[in-house]
């Protein structure tokens, strides 16, 4: 019998995008669940992005299952964006009357951003170079 050209994914990368996708799923549950609780005026996805980065740093790695499913998510990152495309559509009347202080708010926090990033870089290629590596 000749092998078939399709295979199923092997049990082991399978296990680990289930668990992955468990994880995302729990920090997802658990940072509605702060908001609610709380009444944080935080959205709930930014909420559990930090969880996700504290958790993150704390570990010092990304673990083979959150890599797993991270991987084919990142790949199709530009599909994340439709939601927020629809939205700006949606709500073109606020454009109109809010856009102009929506635009500096843009501007200034991508720059903010941008030379914080700029800083890190320079710190941390600083860090490196004095390692001796």
């Amino acid at each position: 019998m000749a092998p078939s050209r399709l295979s199923l994914l092997p049990l082991n990368k399978a296990l680990q995008l289930a668990v992955g996708a468990s994880i995302l799923l729990v920090l997802r549950s658990l940072s509605h669940w702060i908001v609610d609780a709380t009444t944080l005026p935080v959205p709930p996805a930014a909420l559990g992005l930090m969880i996700l980065f504290a958790l993150l740093v704390l570990l010092q790695r990304v673990p083979a299952a959150l890599e797993t499913i991270a991987s084919p998510l990142l790949g199709h990152m530009n599909l994340f964006f439709i939601p927020a495309s629809v939205g700006v559509i949606a709500l073109g009347g606020v454009l109109v009357g809010d856009g102009a202080g929506l635009l500096v708010a843009m501007l200034v926090s991508t720059g903010v951003g941008l030379v914080f990033c700029a800083k890190l870089l320079v710190r941390l290629r600083r860090v490196d170079s004095t390692d001796g590596s």
